[in-house]
């Protein structure tokens, strides 16, 4: 039966990316309009005339980012009506999507993980060569102290430039399309044509999709810096953010070897014992980083693992090659 499918979008970008998947998808019978009966300037919504395939509109207009959907008979019309009528039906448990079970979260992940581990191998391996030379247990404490200190400025600082030179240079070349539309439409209009056309688009859709997007310079450069270049999230970083973030994780992997050196435990009960506070921190590092990838927390638990053990077997040859030196 004939139908109409809503979703209500927080703005029009996130409403203008639901009906490019819409097309790309095969749905032409889409349109947005003003939100304005909601009370909140600059919501639209979207509305999809369809005879099926509800979940596959309802899962484009979700990950597009839909606050809400809803459907309604056949006709725009009536669907309008009834959303006037209706303002605050999104915030009803029919029409709230279901909660995705996969999260997508996790873009910090990254630096969380680069610190830590390059702290805790760091300094075990550290521990490992340096407790064959230090005199005491207290000077060895105080060169491990040392470097977990110096290696939390030096990767703080690194984390901080690796994010600004990244969020530069794309801010070059979004800087370069924008220059392009400008100055080459024809050109840009041309990728963007090729861009869709492998991904399947033919004819008569093709060109809809093409002139929907290049309709505006504004939407038309969000469509070649999501799809020309990449990006998906434009989001930007804040590159002290990130450095703090790399500098802070570093710093606490460090310390977790540096408590058996803090306990004052005799040779080599002070070596297994940072092997092993490692090892158990490794293991929960990769239990936190399965919730985020598709291997299991107990292959990304022995990965770590595996890196921790090479580390302290080169930390150990290391000790005993400079003791004989």
């Amino acid at each position: 039966m004939p139908h109409t499918v809503i979703g209500l979008f927080a703005d029009s970008p996130a409403a203008q990316r639901a009906l490019t998947e819409l097309a790309a998808a095969g749905f032409d019978r889409a349109s947005a309009k003003d939100a304005a009966d909601t009370g909140q300037p600059g919501r639209r919504w979207v509305l999809v005339e369809t005879e099926g395939r509800d979940r596959d509109i309802q899962d484009i207009l979700r990950r597009a980012g839909a606050e809400s959907m809803d459907a309604h008979a056949a006709g725009s019309g009536a669907a309008q009506s009834a959303l006037m009528l209706e303002p605050d039906r999104g915030a009803t448990a029919e029409s709230v999507p279901p909660r995705e079970r996969h999260p997508h979260g996790g873009n910090w992940l990254r630096e969380i993980v680069f610190g830590l581990n390059d702290g805790l191998v760091t300094t075990l391996v550290f521990i490992m060569a340096a407790s064959a030379l230090a005199q005491s247990h207290a000077a060895l404490l105080l060169i491990a102290l040392s470097e977990v200190s110096a290696g939390g400025v030096s990767m703080a600082l690194g984390g901080y430039l690796s994010a600004r030179t990244e969020r530069d240079l794309l801010a070059r070349r979004i800087a370069t399309e924008r220059h392009e539309i400008a100055t080459e439409p024809e050109e840009e209009r041309a990728e963007l044509r090729d861009i869709y056309r492998k991904k399947g688009l033919r004819g008569s859709l093709l060109d809809r999709v093409v002139t929907q997007l290049t309709a505006t310079d504004e939407r038309w450069l969000q469509a070649l810096v999501h799809d020309e270049l990449g990006v998906i999230d434009n989001e930007e970083v804040a590159p002290w953010r990130q450095g703090l973030r790399i500098g802070a994780s570093f710093v606490l992997g460090g310390l977790i070897p540096t408590l058996a050196v803090l306990a004052g435990l005799p040779q080599p009960w002070m070596q297994i014992a940072a092997y092993a506070l490692t090892a158990l921190t490794a293991l929960g590092l990769g239990a936190l980083k399965a919730r985020y990838s598709l291997k299991g927390p107990v292959r990304n638990g022995l990965e770590f693992l595996a890196i921790v053990t090479i580390g302290t077997a080169a930390g150990g040859i290391i000790g005993v090659a400079l003791h004989a030196a």
